[in-house]
Formats: structure tokens, sequence, C-alpha cells
């Protein structure tokens, strides 16, 4: 049982590491929130200012980014419907590395995500936010600051307990 218990906290352990090794790019946590830039899906501009107090609702948000081609979005975007009935924080999609708006659009649709915010991203908010891989998740406060952020995969339950996380450093 001992061996067990040490087998496990080495996995547990192996995965924090491999989980900060893929972050260590981001933007730090109390950062201030870069704009997002792009379009919405109907084609108007979108220049959000997450940064400034005024552009943000008075809770947390999370935001998605992901790439069409991606096959673990894919995945993973069934759970932001979950996430928003669970939790009050806002949720918005930036769909970025994209060759034709319409590929976003009917990925939207098929996962049955059109309700949520959309901006079609551009390669300025790419770099802002230092996407480097696909989904990327960043967790902003109320003060538009940045609270966390992770890469890949994530459950509901994962990214509930992002957000309780956050809830509570913030």
């Amino acid at each position: 049982m001992k061996k067990f218990g040490l087998q496990a906290l080495l996995f547990v352990a192996v995965l924090f590491a491999v989980s900060l090794f893929q972050i260590r790019n981001h933007i730090p946590r109390s950062a201030k929130a870069p704009h997002i830039t792009g379009q919405f899906k109907d084609g108007s501009p979108a220049d959000k200012d997450l940064g400034a107090e005024s552009q943000m609702p008075a809770r947390l948000t999370l935001i998605y980014f992901f790439a069409p081609w991606c096959g673990v979005c894919k995945v993973s975007m069934g759970n932001l419907k979950y996430l928003a009935a669970l939790t009050p924080a806002s949720v918005m999609i930036v769909g970025l590395a994209y060759e034709k708006p319409g590929d976003l659009l009917d990925l939207i649709n098929e996962k049955g995500l059109g309700d949520f915010d959309l901006i079609l991203g551009d390669v300025a908010t790419n770099q802002a936010y230092k996407v480097d891989a696909y989904p990327t998740y960043y967790v902003i406060s109320s003060q538009g600051e940045i609270v966390t952020s992770s890469v890949g995969y994530s459950s509901t339950l994962g990214m509930l307990f992002r957000m309780w996380f956050a809830a509570a450093i913030s």
C-alpha cells in the first residue's frame, strides 16, 4: 500500500510539472489581460479590452482559444456548455489558426455553442495571449487581470476547479 501511495504521489508530481512546463510562456498571473482583436461571428469588428474594468462583467471570464482543425479542441468544447450551466462565469470562445471563418462557425454550430460569444481571432490576439498550443484557457478576473491559464484538454470538472481556484485567489 505504501508503494502505491508513492507511485500516486510521483504521478501527480509529474502531471503538475508537465502542466507548469506547458504554461511557462503564458501571461503571468495578475498581469492585465491584453486586447482581443478580430471580428465577431456577425462580421462586426471585435476590439475587447479585457484589461479595462469598464469592459469586464462583475464576474470571472474564461477565454477558450481553439483552432478548428484541433481534435482535442473538438472533444473539450462540449465541456464549455456544462461549465456555463454550473457557474455564473462568462465564457468567451476565440478561434485562431483558421483559413476560412466558415470553418469556425461550422464547428461552433456542430458543438451547439452558438449562444456563446465567439470572436474570430487574428495573429495579434494569438501573439498577445502567447497561444502556442490548442486549446488554451485563460481565466480573467472582474478587474481584467489574468488569474490562471492552462493548455490542453480539460474536463468540465477541471475547468470548474480552475474557476473555483480563480475565484478563491482573486
